[in-house]
């Protein structure tokens, strides 16, 4: 592998176990290895685009490590944007492109390299694929997900990391703890995705706790690390939809997709009857 995607991608692996996002970090390099032996990864991959238009276009990772091809695509994308004003770039035959805040993250050290005059450090970091990060995140995203990123933030920042960060750390191996001993047991776990039916557009824009409350569900697979999906889930006519929430065990994803192609299989024949499968 070529030094600089190798270190490319290690940087990004430690930054996720840095950053309590162990399903994203080192634990991963048994797999990305096995998968280089089997031949399912390539890499040294040969990338090229197989069309394009001013505005788009296809890239063929090669079977390349997914932090590779994807930081290729992006640099591909914002070469198109710089001209165009817009652009999107899809991928194929890639693998699995690790933790994507690495890049706002990379946009906010960015940041502090310019207040403190480092010119030659700030150079490295204003690349293409960063460039376009710190666009998108300034110009995509809404109110809500720009204050969850400063409440993140004020965690994390000088004075209050020993009292909230470390803290939720601790708390974070009990419930993976959790996690591991109820798969001890069971093959998946099943439940809804919000502890109620879906409220009204605007119903709780005067309450963000209320509205928060809402994530509870699905939360503890976030801070475990466990792959989980939502799939729509049949109710009762005239009744409102809660998603059904499958969790499988780390690196259990095939189970999981499997699990959920067979449910939706299942809740497609319960609607072409006319019945309601499951009441969530």
């Amino acid at each position: 592998m070529p030094a600089d995607d190798a270190a490319w991608t290690a940087r990004l692996l430690v930054r996720a176990n840095l950053r309590g996002h162990d399903s994203h970090g080192v634990i991963r390099i048994p797999q990305y290895v096995g998968s280089i032996r089997k031949g399912e990864t390539n890499p040294r991959p040969a990338m090229q685009i197989l069309a394009e238009t001013p505005t788009t276009a296809i890239l063929d990772g090669d079977l390349g490590l997914g932090q590779v091809v994807a930081r290729r695509a992006a640099e591909v994308a914002l070469d198109k944007a710089a001209r165009q004003g817009l652009a999107a770039v899809g991928t194929r035959r890639s693998n699995h492109i690790g933790r994507l805040a690495d890049y706002a993250e990379l946009a906010a050290e960015r940041m502090q390299l310019e207040a403190a005059g480092d010119k030659a450090v700030l150079n490295d970091l204003d690349s293409a694929l960063v460039r376009m990060y710190r666009r998108t995140r300034a110009e995509g995203f809404g109110p809500e997900v720009k204050r969850r990123i400063m409440l993140g933030t004020y965690a994390l920042s000088a004075g209050y990391y020993d009292a909230y960060y470390l803290k939720a750390l601790k708390v974070r191996r009990l419930i993976r703890q959790d996690f591991d001993n109820a798969f001890g047991k069971v093959d998946l776990i099943a439940g809804p995705i919000t502890p109620a039916p879906a409220f009204k557009i605007g119903e709780m824009s005067d309450d963000p706790l209320a509205m928060y409350l809402t994530d509870a569900m699905t939360i503890p697979a976030n801070l475990a690390g466990v792959p989980a999906i939502s799939v729509p889930c049949p109710v009762g006519e005239g009744e409102l939809p809660v998603g059904l929430h499958l969790q499988a065990p780390f690196l259990q994803e095939e189970r999981l997709l499997r699990v959920a192609a067979a449910f939706e299989s299942a809740a497609g024949e319960a609607r072409l009857h006319g019945a309601a499968l499951l009441h969530c």
